[in-house]
């Protein structure tokens, strides 16, 4: 071994762009593996390697982290003294224009029935194509010396195995010594939810022992009360005129938990052990509760439609205000809310590096971080979902943005409506058009399916489109037009007589839905007073779920069973 291992060594000795602070960091490693040190075994024994898996697609090796860091090599002279210590880093190993792949994984492919019918059989070569355009490869993770930069890894890469097309790129290193400070953003961010936490304390006490007190500074701190706010959030109550409308609280609750379940099944693909089990699952039947989920989406916008609508006709009918001044009242109102709670998403977003350590903060956070510090201000004006997916820093804020824009679409085209129904479903109709010219010429220009399904062959053309249709408020405002119209209808004609025919008729149709899919129950499981509190949170768990997805991501010590997801 040391005969194999010796012209590897000479070369790094001699070679003079790695510093020599760092070369006397390797010697030292390599006297104390000779004298059986466990420090130096560490090194060894935190790094990763080749592990079993690859062909079902593990994409990391990522070693020991907590023990790599814990790694203290003590001075010679002075064993009390701390040399150097141990520095994880991620590195990203990557093969481009390889003869080898490019002849072998074609015929590996063909040659397993299951992996040749997952990539849509026949001729496979675009694959080849995915993996020379995929921007993170297989994954190790490293264990260094701190006295070393972690560009060497790149440098010896290059060094011994570049002729073969193999490249090491780093993507983030930590070591315990050289400890990064907190940036600016999370020092604000936890001086802010600090300072909230204060006067939720504040207020709940304020409340329990002020009780029924009407004064005005009573009033303020009664609205950071954790008690008073449980009261109101939890109360099911519903008014006479929402009673008919109960079920609506079920349909957004289930639409957010559809949502919520498959961004936790999608989100860390890069931490599975075996992307291919995933793949397999997506073409079973229960695969279609995940690659739908973008069509539960639709439901949100076509509630925010259907409420909007009622909202506006409630306000009319409480103050009967110019059309311009109600469309900013009601505007405003919205904005509040989504600021309030979007910016607190963001908040938890900047402090995540206070809460948790891993592999994955040690790379992606501070590539996340420089997305929010230069576009942060795009959130509260509402034009996040300007950018593409892949470069916005908590992906699913942009709802709020394509929600506001379509309210401010939508807002005098219903106070129109409530005046004019004739203009106003005209213009409706005509946004429900536009809306669908707009989705359906992205889908031509980027040459994907009309419905969301990843075809092998069309992969890549289904994620482009997804990364820049699905944040847009265009492509989202026929839903929300159509939720318009459904709200107009039921409220102008409920009690209208339609005549004995259309009653047999509506009779029947209602009968064979009863028969079929057993519509009573639905309704009355969705009118259960639980979803009315599960309701209200939708929009809260929604921006909250990426923090906490961001936080079991940059948490993960190391991959997790693709079978996971099957139970």
């Amino acid at each position: 071994m040391r005969r194999q291992i010796l012209p590897y060594a000479q070369e790094i000795l001699y070679d003079d762009e790695i510093p020599q602070e760092c070369l006397q960091s390797f010697l030292r490693i390599a006297s104390g593996l000779n004298d059986g040190k466990v420090w130096a075994m560490r090194f060894l024994d935190s790094s990763g390697g080749i592990l079993p898996g690859m062909l079902d697609g593990r994409g990391a090796s990522l070693g020991s982290y907590d023990q790599c860091l814990r790694i203290r090599a003590p001075e010679k002279n002075d064993p009390k003294k701390v040399a150097f210590a141990g520095q994880y880093c991620t590195a990203s190993i990557l093969m481009r224009r390889q003869p080898l792949l490019h002849r072998t994984l074609p015929s590996f492919i063909q040659q397993d029935p299951r992996i040749w019918g997952l990539f849509g059989g026949g001729n496979v070569s675009y694959v080849l194509d995915l993996v020379e355009r995929s921007p993170i490869g297989y994954r190790v993770g490293i264990c260094l010396p701190s006295t070393c930069d972690s560009s060497i890894i790149s440098h010896l890469a290059k060094k011994f195995v570049g002729k073969y097309g193999i490249s090491a790129d780093v993507l983030g290193c930590r070591d315990q010594i050289k400890e990064r400070p907190a940036s600016t953003g999370t020092v604000i961010c936890g001086v802010v939810i600090g300072i909230l936490t204060g006067l939720l304390i504040l207020g709940t006490v304020v409340d329990i022992f002020c009780g029924n007190d009407t004064r005005g500074l009573v009033r303020v701190a009664r609205c950071f009360s954790a008690r008073a706010n449980y009261l109101r959030f939890t109360n099911t109550t519903l008014t006479p005129e929402s009673r008919r409308l109960d079920c609506l609280h079920g349909i957004r609750a289930l639409s957010a938990l559809w949502i919520l379940y498959a961004h936790v099944c999608l989100k860390d693909w890069g931490n599975v052990d075996g992307i291919l089990t995933l793949l397999w699952m997506f073409k079973s039947p229960s695969g279609v509760i995940l690659n739908q989920f973008v069509l539960a989406l639709e439901t949100f916008f076509t509630l925010l439609g259907f409420s909007l609508y009622r909202l506006v006709t409630q306000e009319r009918k409480r103050n009967n205000m110019p059309a311009l001044k109600l469309a900013l009242k009601v505007i405003l109102r919205r904005a509040v809310r989504y600021i309030v709670t979007g910016m607190g998403a963001m908040a938890v977003f900047y402090v995540l590096p206070l809460i948790t350590s891993g592999p994955g903060i040690d790379y992606m956070y501070p590539y996340l971080e420089d997305f929010c510090n230069a576009r942060w201000w795009s959130y509260p004006i509402f034009i996040n979902n300007l950018w593409t997916i892949q470069d916005i820093c908590v992906e699913n804020q942009w709802y709020t943005a394509a929600d506001m824009q379509i309210v401010c679409i939508l807002i005098l085209p219903i106070c129109l409506l409530i005046r004019e129904p004739g203009k106003g479903i005209r213009i409706l109709l005509y946004l429900v058009g536009g809306s669908m010219v707009y989705a359906a010429s992205l889908t031509y220009y980027y040459g994907a399916s009309p419905i969301f399904l990843l075809l092998p062959n069309q992969a890549i053309a289904s994620l482009q489109l997804l990364s820049h249709l699905h944040n847009h408020s265009l492509a989202h405002l026929s839903p929300a037009a159509v939720g318009v119209l459904g709200g107009y209808l039921i409220d102008k004609y409920r009690e209208i007589d339609l005549g004995k025919t259309v009653y047999r008729a509506g009779w029947i149709l209602y009968s064979a839905v009863i028969i079929a899919f057993g519509m009573g129950l639905i309704r009355w499981f969705l009118s259960r007073p639980n979803f009315i509190v599960l309701s209200r949170l939708s929009l809260s768990f929604y921006l909250m779920q990426w923090p906490a997805l961001w936080l079991s991501m940059f948490s993960t010590r190391n991959p997790y069973s693709a079978s996971h997801y099957q139970h």
